[in-house]
């Protein structure tokens, strides 16, 4: 219950960030945008942890990442990006280590960790980022 007391009063003090709620405005379109990114992400966490008792992170990870693909894939042929090799490269390297890897090691962690713990470090992750961009 106190869970669902904490979201309401930060779903609140996220509307304060808003000046005026309107569809048409960017800002508005992002705070919805990430309101909803952060209740799929809350959801996809609570499953990851009911099925990593079940199987194993690199299957529960590998369909993560097939469900994924197929739903960005379109994106590709809307856009049309121009790839070159070293953008292909990156993108294997960023696939492959930071995002396969990692986010199979991070359904294994859901084994011994509380969801709500493992959100709270993941979100943690932009703060890292920046400082490790600090010393780059």
């Amino acid at each position: 219950m106190s869970d669902i007391v904490i979201a309401t009063i930060t779903f609140l003090g996220v509307m304060f960030v808003i000046p005026k709620f309107e569809f048409g405005s960017n800002l508005t379109q992002g705070v919805v945008w990430g309101i909803i990114s952060g209740f799929t992400y809350a959801i996809l966490s609570m499953l990851n942890r009911k099925y990593v008792k079940e199987y194993s992170s690199s299957v529960i990870d590998f369909y993560e990442q097939l469900v994924a693909t197929a739903v960005l894939i379109p994106s590709v042929f809307l856009q049309k990006p121009a790839f070159h090799i070293i953008d292909v490269i990156l993108l294997i390297i960023l696939g492959t280590i930071f995002t396969g890897i990692a986010h199979s090691l991070f359904i294994s962690g859901l084994k011994n960790i509380k969801t709500q713990t493992a959100g709270i470090i993941s979100s943690l992750e932009p703060v890292y980022g920046i400082i490790f961009a600090v010393f780059y």
